[in-house]
């Protein structure tokens, strides 16, 4: 299983994936760790999971860089994985806009 649960997406993403959208600093530890082994092969896969991470919602400018982040890394993977069209399916947080006297009981 290559999954670590509360990691930010700039832990998962390559140093093409930062380029994309203009950051700097890149990590990708976790992608060179746990994910980058199946690209150099041999491998195929078909497809991805991504549960949208919860490290990217701490502030505005984080959910700006997961907006730009995400589409970049799953074409950078598809890319990586030779396979363009490989399934990649994500499950998203919901909308939490509130406090939580909020929330309905």
């Amino acid at each position: 299983s290559n999954n670590w649960g509360g990691t930010a997406i700039e832990l998962w993403s390559t140093p093409h994936t930062f380029e994309a959208c203009a950051r700097t600093g890149a990590s990708g530890r976790l992608y060179n760790a746990m994910i980058h082994p199946y690209v150099v092969g041999p491998m195929a896969v078909s497809g991805f999971t991504w549960y949208q991470g919860e490290a990217n919602t701490g502030s505005e400018e984080s959910a700006a860089a997961y907006a730009c982040l995400f589409p970049a890394m799953i074409s950078e993977w598809r890319k990586l994985f030779n396979n363009p069209s490989a399934y990649f399916g994500f499950i998203q947080l919901s909308t939490w806009c509130g406090p939580p006297s909020g929330i309905a009981a």
